[in-house]
């Protein structure tokens, strides 16, 4: 089994069930991007920067961990080196943060 990385749809289900749009997303973040970003993001097209990523887990209450999670597959598929070095660097400046 592989871990496959699911940023973009956890994302864009935390949104969701919070009934807000991209754009009130963007507002939120220190660093600022526009509607076109957060839609790139939830659609896996490119990724949020590492301050990005931990001021949308602020936002939203959730670890960033919970945004990069994983989910277990049984077909062959590489998991996206971007994101397993992502979820690493934000966890060291996690632990950095604390």
């Amino acid at each position: 089994m592989t871990e496959v990385h699911y940023f973009g749809p956890n994302l864009k289900r935390l949104r969701l069930q919070s009934g807000l749009s991209q754009p009130e997303i963007c507002a939120a973040l220190v660093t600022p991007v526009n509607g076109q970003a957060i839609s790139n993001w939830e659609r896996e097209i490119n990724h949020p920067t590492c301050e990005n990523l931990i001021g949308i887990a602020k936002f939203f209450n959730v670890m960033p961990s919970e945004l990069l999670r994983t989910e277990k597959r049984p077909q062959l598929e590489k998991p996206r080196p971007f994101l397993i070095e992502l979820m690493s660097i934000c966890q060291k400046l996690q632990r950095y943060a604390e």
